[in-house]
Formats: C-alpha cells, structure tokens, sequence
C-alpha cells in the first residue's frame, strides 16, 4: 500500500514524537534520586561520637534493667508478696488471698520508669572533648516483644564540643531479650499450678523451649526458676523467677440427709413425705428412689401410691455433682 505524501509526512512527525517521549523518559529515570533511608539524627558528624556513647550507655542500663525485672518476676520495686531466695526476692503471681499476674504492658511501664530514670545518669559519662548537660526531663516508651525490647527515649541532650553546641533529642534501642516470652510462659505455668496441675510435662506448654525448675518450698508453695536454652549455663543463669502459694485442697463431703420419721397411714390412703438434704461444699444434689410404689421429684418430695397392707419401704439416694453419694430409708406402715 502506498501513501501519499502528506500520510508521509504524518507518520513521520507520530515517529519523532514518540522518540522524543522515549529519550525524555530515559533522562528523568537517569536523573531520578536514589531513595535513602532517613539518617539516624540530624546531627553534626562531629557529635556523632558522643551520640554512640550516649546510646551504648543506655543500651546497658536497659540490658541491667532487663535483667532485674526478669529475675524479679516482672518487678523492678516488688510491692506484693514476696519471698526471699539467697538473698534475691521472688514475688508471689499467685496466692489464695490475693494474685497479680504481671501483663506486658505493666512490664512495660515499669520498664520504662526505670530506663528514663537511668538514662538521665549516662549524661555523666566522660566522653574525651565532649561535655554533656543533663537534662530536665526524660521519658521512655518500651514496646515488648517475643524476642526483643524495642525503646526511645525521649531526653533533650545539649552536648559541646569545642565552641559548638548541638542537641540530641532522642536515643532508639533495640536489645535483644526474650522477656516477652517468659511473661507469656510465666503466665501459663502460674495457671496450671494454681489449678495445682503439676503433673503435666511444662515444657509441652511453653512458647519457647525452656529449662524449668521447680522448687517445693512446701507443700502448698512453689518457686518457679526459668531459662531459655540458649541460657544454659553452669552454674544456670535464671532469666524469670516467681512463686505461687496454691489453695489447701479441700476435701469432698458426700451429701448429708435430714433423718425421715416412718409416716403411718390408713389402708388405701396415699400421702407425700418431703426429704430434705444438702451439699456441704454448696453443691447442687440429685434425688432418686428405688421402689415401685413411691416417686421422688427433684426437689426432694416423695409421692406414695399403691401401698400394701403392712411396712412399706424405699430407699431414697441422693448424689452431689463429684458424684459422692448418702443413702436414707422411708418407711410407711400401712393399717
């Protein structure tokens, strides 16, 4: 097919156009900035020896914070039950009178209490060349992991140096600790033992493998010693300790039975006879009678019919819910 000039002319012109989008394209990707990740503070580079210092510092008051409120059962000030274990003390999760479970987000607030109260005192440090004024105020926010701590505190910092001055308004710490986990694992043994379940194989319940020991202080109560696999070590370094103080047992009564006084009645006569009895734990009680001539409902209240001339009798049995079981006998004299 053959096309006149000005067809020509046209594709030539859409060719150009489209070559010229092309090349413009290819210039902008070529020229495009490359996407960087944000820098860590906007810092003179000078100070960035005092920064690192300052962070190291409070790394290692989080890892000794960590350590203490592990050892602690979640505690850095221990203001419930406690007991005293070669001088560390080891606070109650659970008793009969009265229980507190440490959550996460209480960890986390006590945590962080004592990181804002530390990091103030890393102001301190004597950095060569470098002077640091301590600050006012300081605050942490830590967020509790499985496997790590994630925190920022928030501490205006005016570091000198030379005849310069620069401010550092916030440190980010990541440390790496299973913290979270044992919460989670403390928790879960502290409910089997207060359901005084301590036969099973704890290690079959636990978020990561563990090394557990339980100690009978006595009978009643127990001291629980925890450590991750990667902790084992001898002598063993616990990281997480706490103890539980479990409810006495208490002992099943069976039901007990209101005496029935033997009910006389005239020949042909049928007459109802009430049973009272009860659950000494405040159980609910079953009632049942063996005998063709007498019913009992469950409220106790017996129904005579078809009685014969003579002694009539049944014997009324009365269970409560642990399946525990009291007999009585009912007798009615037929004239």
């Amino acid at each position: 097919m053959r096309l006149s000039k000005r067809g020509q002319l046209s594709v030539i012109i859409m060719l150009g156009a489209v070559m010229l989008i092309a090349a413009a394209l290819i210039l902008y990707v070529g020229n495009k900035p490359e996407m960087q990740a944000p820098a860590r503070l906007s810092l003179p580079e000078q100070f960035r020896p005092a920064q690192q210092a300052l962070e190291d510092c409070i790394h290692q008051r989080l890892e000794a914070a960590t350590r203490l409120i592990g050892i602690q059962g979640g505690y850095i000030n221990i203001d419930v039950q406690s007991i005293n274990v070669n001088n560390i003390s080891v606070p109650y999760w659970y008793t009969p009178e009265n229980g507190k479970i440490i959550t996460r987000q209480e960890a986390e607030k006590r945590l962080g209490e004592r990181i804002a109260a530390d990091a103030k005192t890393c102001t301190r440090l004597d950095v060569p060349g470098f002077s640091f004024a301590e600050p006012k105020t300081a605050r942490a926010d830590v967020r509790i992991a499985d496997e790590h701590i994630l925190t920022t505190v928030i501490m205006p910092v005016t570091v000198t140096y030379g005849d310069t001055k620069a401010t550092i308004d916030e440190f980010q710490i990541d440390l790496d600790a299973d913290l979270g986990t044992s919460l989670t694992d403390a928790q879960r043994i502290t409910d089997q033992l207060a359901e005084d379940k301590t036969g099973i194989d704890l290690s079959l319940q636990l978020s990561m493998p563990s090394t557990n020991t339980i100690y009978n202080v006595s009978r009643l109560e127990k001291i629980v010693l925890m450590r991750s696999e990667a902790q084992k070590m001898t002598p063993p370094v616990y990281d997480f300790a706490f103890a539980v103080r479990m409810a006495e047992p208490q002992v099943n009564l069976p039901p007990v039975i209101e005496p029935v006084a033997p009910v006389k009645l005239g020949l042909g006569q049928s007459t109802t006879i009430q049973v009272n009895a009860y659950d000494p734990e405040g159980g609910r009680i079953q009632y049942s009678i063996i005998s063709s001539i007498m019913t009992i409902d469950q409220n106790g209240l017996i129904t005579t019919q078809g009685l014969r001339p003579g002694k009539n009798t049944a014997m009324v049995k009365v269970t409560d819910q642990q399946g525990l079981k009291e007999y009585t006998t009912i007798e009615v004299d037929t004239e």
